[in-house]
Formats: structure tokens, sequence, C-alpha cells
């Protein structure tokens, strides 16, 4: 079977395309291998982990990256994260010492609950930033 198949296996409660991101991101183990081939064939008896998530979602890795290639700074600034959804972003910023973030979104109840309740975090449900 292939990687992918077996992560369906494994993690039903991941949609196919988390799996696939899962794996092409490098974030699974094959047996403590990274493998980032989701056709790559995998015994039925393979041991597959998840590497930790140092964010809510995978937006907090992406935003990372920027900051640190770009050199921002984020200690003691407010910053806006528009269109925050599970709240990757407010997540990153919160971990480089922002003083807070203004989570805005059009949805509701998207934002991850540990953001939620964090002082730090100013939510702005069911808001259009346009």
């Amino acid at each position: 079977m292939t990687l992918l198949e077996k992560m369906k296996a494994e993690f039903p409660d991941l949609t196919s395309n988390e799996s696939l991101g899962y794996i092409m991101c490098g974030e699974v183990m094959v047996n403590g291998e990274k493998i980032v081939n989701p056709k790559f064939n995998v015994k039925n008896d393979v041991i597959i982990d998840l590497i930790t998530k140092k964010f809510v979602s995978r937006g907090g890795l992406k935003l990372e990256e920027a900051l640190s290639r770009w050199n921002i700074k984020c200690e003691g600034k407010v910053f806006l994260d528009a269109g925050s959804s599970t709240g990757g972003f407010t997540d990153a910023l919160l971990q480089r010492g922002a003083a807070g973030v203004h989570s805005v979104d059009v949805g509701y109840n998207q934002l991850a609950y540990s953001l939620r309740k964090n002082p730090l975090v100013y939510v702005h449900e069911k808001t259009n930033i346009m």
C-alpha cells in the first residue's frame, strides 16, 4: 500500500488533502525516517508518526519562515491577522513575542481554542476586514 493509503487508515480524522500536505511537507516519519513521497510503498506493519506541530496550523510555518528570512522583530508589537482562520499566523506571532494579535475572520468558531483563550489575542469573528 502507498504511504497516503496507510495515512488514511492510521489517521481517519485527517482528510486526504491534509494527509497529503503532511507527507509532502516532511511531517511524516515512517519507521523513524522522513518520507515525502505519498506514493512510497509501505508494509502494513510500519510505524507512522506525525511530527509534533509547532503551531496550531501550517500557516504558522509559512509566517515563521518569512519572519526569519526578513529578520522581522515581533517583540512588544501588536499585529493584525486578517483572515485568521485556525490562527497559524497568530500563533507564530505570539511565539515570537508579540504583545497582542487582533485575529479577524468572517467565519465563526474557527480559531484554535488555545488562542481563543489567550489574553493577548483579540478575537474578531464574523467580521469582514474589507
